[in-house]
């Protein structure tokens, strides 16, 4: 017994009687009839069955098989043709949509039984291929960006460890001459050199690990107020926004975010740290951090009123150890870093700016986001 419905297409009276009853026995919920094509769209549009029994010859403007094709472009349900007629060319255009059954009417009640459960059966494993499939495409497109990701990695440790190690094979050479002369500033020089080159390695390794430590050490997600954890983030860069003179403009919406705290926290203080280290000698140096509306989902903002960002630079910003001013602080990781986590919570993030001297604005969403109604509702 089963209690799959089954949507009739036959314009035969005496046809539909037997079918509805047969169904019945069987276990099946019989749906309509109806007796054209059109009819038969529309029915599927509002209530999708499980299958639908399609007579060939229909009343209406279209045959069976044209609404069968049709069907098949709206929804994803196996249709069993109904016939009287055995025309070699009826039965090649109807090949066309995929049939998972012939029955030729009128129709016995085994062979009915048996072909409904062979189709329905069908079905069922050709849906769960086609998601197998699809999940095997995801997987695969997943692995091909991590992959290339990993590479750009290497190229760029490789790349940002490769000078300082120069420098310091190039000063050890220097060292063991000046050594040998004897000269006590040209060996203090030689060895300041190195020195400076191995604390460069030294902090290129640290934030490479810090990098690595992000999607491998994850806390319990949480919801938290958008405002609770920006504070926090804005409480750890006291120091710079206040030298700077920075006003920050936290936006009052209650906005709720739900993922690891931590890592949360250092979007945002990557974002304002960044922000603050790239104003320039903008006299009013402002940060607003806000919210807004982008179609289903809520998009946050960090923006500034600073130097602003190169459009043909704008594509770099994310890189591993980038860094648009290289006499900036930092290794030019914190916005890798940030892009890695706002990812890792089901998110993606990009950058906008007019230019040079037009200020930026980081845009990005985090799964999960959602409005606090409760709060809104309150007097």
């Amino acid at each position: 017994m089963s209690n799959e419905t089954i949507l009739i297409v036959e314009d035969d009276g005496i046809i539909v009687t037997q079918l509805q009853d047969t169904l019945t026995g069987l276990g099946y919920t019989a749906l309509g009839p109806v007796d054209s094509g059109e009819a038969a769209i529309a029915v599927i549009k509002a209530q999708p069955p499980d299958l639908v029994l399609m007579d060939i010859k229909l009343a209406g403007a279209i045959n069976g098989i044209i609404a069968a094709g049709r069907i098949q472009s709206v929804a994803d349900i196996p249709i069993v043709y109904l016939t009287g007629y055995s025309q070699d060319l009826l039965l090649q255009q109807a090949k066309v949509t995929a049939p998972y059954g012939f029955l030729v009417k009128p129709v016995g009640e085994r062979e009915l039984a048996a072909t409904l459960e062979m189709a329905l059966y069908r079905h069922t494993i050709d849906r769960r291929l086609k998601e197998s499939e699809e999940e095997i495409r995801q997987k695969a497109k997943e692995l091909r960006e991590k992959n290339d990701e990993l590479t750009c990695f290497t190229n760029a440790i490789s790349h940002d460890l490769r000078n300082p190690l120069v420098t310091i094979q190039t000063f050890q050479g220097y060292l063991e001459h000046d050594i040998g002369s004897q000269d006590a500033a040209l060996v203090e020089k030689d060895l300041g050199y190195i020195r400076n080159a191995a604390d460069k390695m030294g902090r290129l390794l640290d934030e490479l690990r810090r990098f690595s430590r992000v999607g491998r050490i994850i806390n319990p997600s949480e919801e938290e107020p958008l405002q609770a954890i920006v504070k926090e983030a804005l409480n750890l860069v006291a120091g710079c926004i206040t030298a700077r003179g920075v006003q920050v403009d936290l936006t009052e919406e209650p906005v709720v975010l739900y993922g690891d705290r931590m890592r949360l926290v250092e979007i945002f203080l990557n974002l304002v740290d960044n922000a603050v280290k790239f104003m320039g000698d903008e006299p009013a140096p402002r940060v607003e951090i806000g919210v807004e509306q982008g179609g289903e989902e809520l998009v946050l903002h960090v923006r500034d009123n600073g130097i602003g960002i190169d459009p043909e630079l704008q594509p770099l910003v994310f890189g591993m150890f980038h860094k648009l001013d290289p006499g900036s602080e930092g290794e030019g990781i914190g916005l890798a870093l940030v892009k890695r986590i706002v990812e890792l919570h089901g998110g993606r993030i990009w950058v906008e700016s007019e230019g040079p001297g037009k200020g930026t604005t980081f845009r990005f969403t985090l799964a999960k986001t959602r409005r606090n109604r409760a709060e809104e509702e309150k007097p």
